[in-house]
């Protein structure tokens, strides 16, 4: 059985990827405010968040800014951001 099969699945995808890709603040806060939308239009009160790569430090700041929204967490392959570019975000 498919996880869509069971859940509400949203994979915001490429578009959420390329706009993080270089992961300046204002673009961050934007695809934030992006994810945060779409867990309100889809009706879901706390969701799973998961990211790979860019997106892993991405749903870790969502993680830090809507704790009430989360109920788990999935970084997969997230590394060293030149620059210390997330680290104002996490705070």
């Amino acid at each position: 059985m498919s996880l869509a099969a069971i859940h509400k699945v949203a994979r915001p995808g490429f578009e959420v990827y390329y706009r993080v890709h270089g992961a300046c603040a204002p673009i961050v806060r934007e695809t934030l405010a992006d994810l945060e939308a779409i867990r309100e239009q889809m009706g879901i009160e706390r969701w799973a968040v998961a990211g790979h790569s860019a997106g892993a430090m991405l749903a870790l700041v969502y993680a830090t800014q809507f704790r009430e929204r989360v109920v788990s967490l999935v970084l997969m392959n997230s590394g060293p951001v030149p620059g210390g570019a997330w680290i104002p975000l996490l705070k």
